[in-house]
Order: structure tokens, then C-alpha cells, then sequence
């Protein structure tokens, strides 16, 4: 009996086994594909690559059934991948051959003659025919007779009227007739693209659904009025306007179809979600300027229903202790102009017995128009300088200036290229409730932009100037100072400023330094650079400028870029190399 149960446990072994041989895929093997015939055609060799079966699948593993199989589609699909440039009678001949253990599939092309666009004959009819978007568009049409047939230009001449139709209003815009005939034989191919744009639609009332801030209010961040013409950038704005505020953490805006009236006028619904009324943050950090930091912050994102907001932060390191109120009022439109009130109670350490410790109220009333920002502000600064164990100086200004700056970037970030302009003036005078007169001028420039894929090339540009006839009594925090992780490295923070006859800093009447870095991706987020820093605080531009350079390891977080320099001062080869840390954005 019992060896009965060894040769049936033997039996089904054994038809387990066989079973699994047969439901096993045959050994995969290896496949390098060539393409031969269009070399210096990158464009139709990357699309051929695209359309074979075989590239897209030659890394799974498969047995040699399917990879002839796989084969066998190929004259077919690489004539496909070359129509779309024109080429309708390509010749191909394709070889598979085994060497060793791997298999090599050869695709030798011959994509012949292009076919040449014969006519094109592209027009709108109905309300929008003499419209001038229609026009502009149709005057510079990317597909044209005469030219080499490309499907992309197609495409792209039918997508922009289409564009247009949606963006100007006419949103029961049709075709009429929209093809692209072509003749393989004789080479040649026509273009019909005929639109019928129906009547031109405008905005009907605004509806935002919300209950937590006056209709009033939020009406104001519509940049369109009733009877307007539709324009879906308009549309784009509004959506934009309110998710970048305090108030929305979402908004969806719809056409209401269903209620066009016999104007032909569209309602607007925007739905929202609003954010949580309070929000409290918490930060820590490192930098070699500051050392440990940490921060906390309690933004009051709606004070009340006009849209009033305010934030109240803390931060401490070992340079700099601060205490800051801010209170923002959105002005007539919000999302372009705004009325900021700050008072800040601030203590920096310059090193050397160096300390200023200042009370700072101020207004300032910002603009935005287009990619530029402007703030004229006015500052009550009341200040107290020690510059050592027993000499200090107090101080009471009112400065009234303005600044315009400029952002422009990729990607706000990890910026591959980008640009950041700043530019202020300021200045008191004793006419005016301040101790002293001054004029002070800074700029600030910063470059980002690519060499190639792998590379980027990063410059900076800091210059400023103080007129004064009293520097004596120009409190620390309007003097310059310069050194450190973000400005010339292989220094330590705000380490280079006019010394007095006692050897200690006293800070600068001007201010130059320039920068220029080489960053190179190595692997995924790890970047190396090299670096050379040049510049100073000085009384006078006679007085000597400083140069440093160094080379850094750079990782691309989340919040910014991570930088670990080491620099090394050329102007004073006796200073030690100096190490490096910082994070943040690059503009």
C-alpha cells in the first residue's frame, strides 16, 4: 500500500514538473537594434525608435517566437514612423541575425523623396472672419505651400485656430472641413482647414461661492466685467488670482452653458475651498553665516471680511534675533497691489563687540505690473550701535525710498535658467524728523543659464553706495558689511568692512562684489561646482578688492538647493581653506 502512495506521490511530482517546463517562457534573449540610412537625421531616427515594437520591448523578457514576431512588424511600422516628415516611400530592408548569445536586428532605410505641400487653403467664416486673432494666425501658419510636407505643421495650424476659437469666445466654433490629403505617387499634398466660428460669446456675471470674506471683495479679483468678450486667459487669471491667496486652497471655475442669455452672454461659477483661518509653522536649520537657526511663525491668514491678513514670526540664531509684525491689506486690485504695515524689533551681531539693536515701523504700498514689482515704502528706524565695550551711538531716521525687483525662472526652486533684478534707493534728512542726512543706492543682480544638459553657469552682481556727510553717525544696519556662505566665501559672515585704528570693523560706505559658479549635474540630484568670488566693503573704490575660490558638492532637495563649499581666499594665501553650508533657491 505504501508503495502505491510513493508512485502516485512520484506521478503528480513528476506532472507538476513537466507542467511547469511547459508554462515557462522560452530563455529571453538579448536584442541590440542598428539603424542604418539616416544619419544626420536625428529627428526621423528618434521617431523610427519610437514607433518599433521591438525597442519598446526589448528588455522584457522574451523568447526568439516572439522576437521574429516582433521583427516581422518592423518594415511596417518604421514606413508609419517616417510619414509624418513627409517621406511616403521609404524602401526598408530588415535583417535579424544571432551572434553568440545575442540577437541583432538591422533596419537599413531609404526614406526617398519628401512630399511637397501643394496648396493650402485655410479660412474662417461666420463672426469671427474679420477678426484680427483669426487673421494674425492664418498670416503665419506654419504649413505653407511650397514647403516640404510636416504632419507637426498640420497639427499645430489646426490647433492654433482652435485655440483661438476658445480663447476669444467663440465657443461653438466648427469645421467645416479639416483635412490633409496627400498623393504617395505623385508626391504632392493639399490642405483644407475651413473653420465656421459661430457668433463670438461674452462674460456674464461672476458668481464665486464662498461665505467667509464680502462679495465686494472678492469680485475685485475678476478681471473682466459683464459684457465683455469671452477670453479664456482671463478665465486663467482669475483661477490663478485666487488659488495664490490667503484665502482658497481651491478653485474651480465653470461656464454656466446651460444659462446663456439672448446676448449671448456666459455666467461664470467659481467654486472654492477655503483654507484654514490660522496657520502656525515651526522651522530649524543651519547655515555656517548663522549657525543653528530656528523659527516659528503665526500667520492670521482672514483678520476680517475685507481680506485684511498678518503674520507675527520669531526667529533666533547666533547672528540675528528677531521679532516681526506684519499686517497686509489688499488694495483695489488685489492681486497686483497691496498696502503693507511691519513693525520689527531686530539685535544682530556683527562679531568684533559689533551690535545693532533696532525698532522698525514701516508702511509700504506694492505694485505689480507685469514680471516687475515695485514698493515705495517709508521707515521710522530708531537704533542703537555699540561698536565696543564703551562707544555706542543712537540714532532716529525716517527713510522714505522704493524698490523694484524682478523674478523670472523655470522653476522657482531649482531654477535652470533664471534671472532676479534688484534696485533701491533710500535716504533721510534731517528736515525731515531724522539725526542725520544720507543717500543710499544698491543694486543686486543674479543670472542662471544653461550650458547644455548637464551644465549650468551662475553669475552675481551686488554693487551699493552711501552719500553722507556724517558716516560717524550712520547707524550699523545702513553700513555694509560682506562675507560669507552668499557672498565671498572663504570669509566668515560680514567679515570684511573697513577696520577702524583699533583693528575693529567699522562697515563700509560701498559695497562690490561679483560672483561667477560652473555647476555640473553628476547623478540624478548631485551637482558639483566651481566657484570664484570677488568683491569688498570698502570707504573708497581705490581700496583693494578680495578674491576666493572653491569648488562645492551641490544636492537638489525639495526646498532648494544644498551647498557644501570649501573656499579658499587668493588674495590672503595665509587664511586657512573655509567650509561652506547653505540652502535655498538660487534667485
Amino acid at each position: 500500500m505504501s508503495g502505491q502512495l510513493a508512485r502516485s506521490a512520484s506521478l503528480c511530482l513528476l506532472l507538476t514538473l513537466l507542467l511547469a517546463l511547459a508554462a515557462a517562457p522560452a530563455q529571453a534573449q538579448s536584442v541590440r537594434i542598428e539603424i542604418e540610412g539616416l544619419e544626420g537625421q536625428p529627428e526621423l531616427r528618434e521617431n523610427v525608435l519610437a514607433n518599433l515594437s521591438l525597442q519598446r520591448y526589448r528588455d522584457d523578457a522574451m523568447g526568439e517566437p516572439r522576437l521574429r514576431r516582433l521583427h516581422g512588424r518592423a518594415t511596417g511600422e518604421v514606413r508609419r514612423a517616417l510619414r509624418p516628415f513627409g517621406h511616403y516611400q521609404a524602401e526598408v530592408e530588415s535583417e535579424l541575425r544571432q551572434e553568440n548569445d545575442r540577437w541583432i536586428a538591422v533596419y537599413r532605410i531609404e526614406p526617398g523623396p519628401r512630399v511637397q505641400v501643394e496648396s493650402v487653403e485655410a479660412r474662417v467664416e461666420g463672426d469671427g472672419e474679420d477678426d484680427r486673432a483669426f487673421q494674425r494666425v492664418l498670416e503665419t501658419l506654419p504649413i505653407r505651400a511650397g514647403q516640404p510636407l510636416n504632419h507637426q505643421h498640420y497639427d499645430q495650424a489646426r490647433n492654433r485656430l482652435l485655440e483661438v476659437a476658445s480663447r476669444h469666445g467663440y465657443l461653438e466654433a466648427r469645421w467645416l472641413e479639416r483635412s490633409l490629403m496627400v498623393d504617395p505617387v505623385g508626391g504632392t499634398a493639399r490642405v483644407r482647414l475651413i473653420m465656421e466660428t459661430g457668433p463670438r460669446f461674452r462674460f456674464g456675471e461672476t458668481r464665486i461661492e464662498q461665505d467667509i470674506l464680502d462679495d465686494a471683495f472678492v469680485q475685485r479679483y475678476v478681471p473682466f466685467s459683464p459684457g465683455d468678450h469671452y477670453d479664456e486667459q482671463k478665465l486663467v487669471q482669475l483661477q490663478y488670482g485666487l488659488s495664490d491667496s490667503e484665502y482658497f486652497s481651491f478653485v474651480q471655475i465653470q461656464r454656466d452653458m446651460d444659462n446663456i442669455d439672448e446676448e449671448g452672454r456666459v455666467p461664470i461659477i467659481v467654486e472654492t475651498t477655503q483654507r484654514p483661518k490660522h496657520r502656525y509653522q515651526a522651522s530649524l536649520g543651519y547655515g555656517t553665516d548663522t549657525g543653528p537657526r530656528f523659527g516659528v511663525r503665526w500667520d492670521y491668514r482672514r483678520i476680517n471680511r475685507r481680506g485684511h491678513h498678518g503674520a507675527l514670526g520669531y526667529n533666533i540664531s547666533q547672528v540675528r534675533r528677531a521679532v516681526e509684525l506684519r499686517y497686509v491689506v489688499p488694495l483695489a486690485k488685489p492681486t497686483r497691489e497691496r498696502l503693507t504695515w511691519d513693525a520689527n524689533a531686530i539685535r544682530e551681531d556683527r562679531g568684533d563687540d559689533l551690535e545693532s539693536r533696532r525698532l522698525e515701523l514701516g508702511v509700504g504700498r506694492t505694485t505689480q505690473w507685469g514680471s516687475w514689482q515695485r514698493t515705495h515704502f517709508l521707515r521710522y528706524e530708531q537704533e542703537r550701535s555699540i561698536f565696543g565695550p564703551d562707544e555706542e551711538s543712537r540714532s532716529e531716521i525716517v527713510v522714505p525710498g522704493i524698490r523694484i525687483t524682478r523674478t523670472r525662472a523655470d522653476d522657482p526652486t531649482l531654477a535652470r535658467r533664471g534671472l532676479y533684478l534688484m534696485g533701491e534707493v533710500r535716504g533721510a534728512r534731517e528736515e525731515a524728523l531724522s539725526d542725520l542726512n544720507f543717500f543710499q543706492a544698491r543694486i543686486r543682480a543674479k543670472r542662471v543659464q544653461p550650458l547644455g544638459e548637464d551644465y549650468r553657469l551662475l553669475a552675481r552682481l551686488e554693487l551699493g553706495g552711501t552719500g553722507t556727510e556724517n558716516f560717524d553717525q550712520l547707524p550699523l544696519s545702513q553700513r555694509f558689511f560682506t562675507g560669507g556662505d552668499q557672498t565671498i566665501r572663504g570669509y566668515s559672515f560680514e567679515e570684511l568692512s573697513p577696520e577702524g585704528e583699533d583693528g575693529r570693523k567699522l562697515g563700509g560706505r560701498y559695497l562690490a562684489v561679483a560672483s561667477l559658479e560652473l555647476d555640473r549635474r553628476i547623478r540624478g540630484p548631485w551637482h558639483a561646482a566651481a566657484f570664484v568670488d570677488h568683491g569688498n566693503a570698502m570707504m573708497s573704490f581705490s581700496e583693494r578688492l578680495e578674491t576666493s575660490a572653491g569648488m562645492g558638492i551641490r544636492w537638489a532637495s525639495p526646498v532648494g538647493m544644498v551647498r557644501l563649499d570649501v573656499a579658499q581666499s587668493i588674495s590672503d594665501t595665509d587664511r586657512s581653506p573655509r567650509l561652506h553650508l547653505s540652502v535655498g533657491p538660487d534667485l
